[in-house]
């Protein structure tokens, strides 16, 4: 049986994978992750807290560098234990990364999933 969560994200990749290809968004500057390192830190603890209901840190969890091929800034795994040892969250939190890394992911992209994740957390509190 496959998790609904990774069912979840797959059709969320696939519907922004559309949508970038239908109107045609190559144009939009992907995220440079150096510039908005604390950005993407916060979207993948926000993402772990929403779909796992679990507090954990993420420091030291990927490194950022620069493709020698593109160029461009990547977000690379470089998870400890405390990752690999629960296969459900190295698996989700690789999904996310791969798809900050490939999309044509922007900044108000970022900006406008953080806040989503903040207000659906803030209710589950409630």
């Amino acid at each position: 049986m496959i998790n609904p969560i990774f069912d979840k994200i797959n059709l969320i990749r696939s519907l922004w994978h559309r949508y970038y290809l239908y109107y045609g968004i190559k144009t939009h500057k992907m995220i440079d992750h150096q510039e908005n390192k604390y950005l993407v830190y916060e979207y993948l603890v926000l993402s772990i807290r929403k779909n796992f209901n679990l507090d954990i840190s993420l420091l030291n969890e990927y490194i950022l560098v620069k493709n020698i091929v593109s160029k461009s800034r990547i977000i690379v795994p470089t998870f400890s234990d405390k990752i690999t040892n629960n296969p459900r969250i190295k698996v989700f939190l690789t999904a996310l990364i791969l798809g900050l890394n490939h999309m044509n992911y922007n900044i108000t992209d970022l900006k406008k999933d953080i806040e989503y994740l903040k207000n659906s957390d803030s209710k589950i509190e409630s």
